[in-house]
C-alpha cells in the first residue's frame, strides 16, 4: 500500500491499496482510499478509475513537479474529486480529496508527492489482474 503523510503531522495521512487492475488503456482499476487523522481511520472509500486517467495522474506524481504547466491539478469523477494546490509561502502543496460530501486535506511536500507517485505505480503494477 502507498502512503502519503502530512508535512507537519505524520499521524495524518492517506493510504491507497489497489484491489484489481484490468489491463488496457480504456479498462479500469479499483483501489481503496483510506483517510487517517491522528493514526485513526476516519473514512474508507472504494474508487474506480480508467487506466488512462490513472496513468496520467501517476505520471504527474512520479515526475512531480517537473511535468506541471501550472501549480495546481484537478480531477473530478461523479462522486470523487482529487486536487492539489501550491502553497507559495512554503512551496508545499495542499492535497484535497472530496468524496460524497466528505472533504479531506493534507499539506505535503513535492518530494512526498513524487515518492507517493512511485509507490502508486508499483502498487498498480503489482495489483491483481482481472
Amino acid at each position: 500500500m502507498a502512503k502519503l503523510f502530512e508535512v507537519d503531522e505524520t499521524s495524518n495521512f492517506i493510504e491507497i491499496s489497489f484491489l484489481y487492475s484490468i489491463p488496457g488503456e480504456h479498462e479500469g482499476s479499483a483501489f481503496n482510499l483510506k483517510y487517517y487523522r491522528n493514526n485513526k481511520l476516519v473514512r474508507e472509500q472504494r474508487v474506480g478509475w480508467t487506466n488512462l486517467i490513472l496513468k496520467s495522474l501517476l505520471k504527474q506524481l512520479s515526475d512531480f513537479p517537473n511535468v506541471m504547466d501550472n501549480d495546481s491539478f484537478e480531477h473530478f469523477e461523479k462522486h470523487f474529486e482529487f486536487q492539489w494546490i501550491k502553497e507559495y509561502n512554503t512551496n508545499d502543496y495542499m492535497l484535497i480529496l472530496s468524496d460524497v460530501g466528505h472533504l479531506h486535506a493534507i499539506k505535503v511536500s513535492s518530494d512526498a508527492l513524487n515518492h507517493f507517485g512511485k509507490q502508486l505505480s508499483k502498487e498498480l503494477e503489482d495489483a491483481p489482474q482481472s
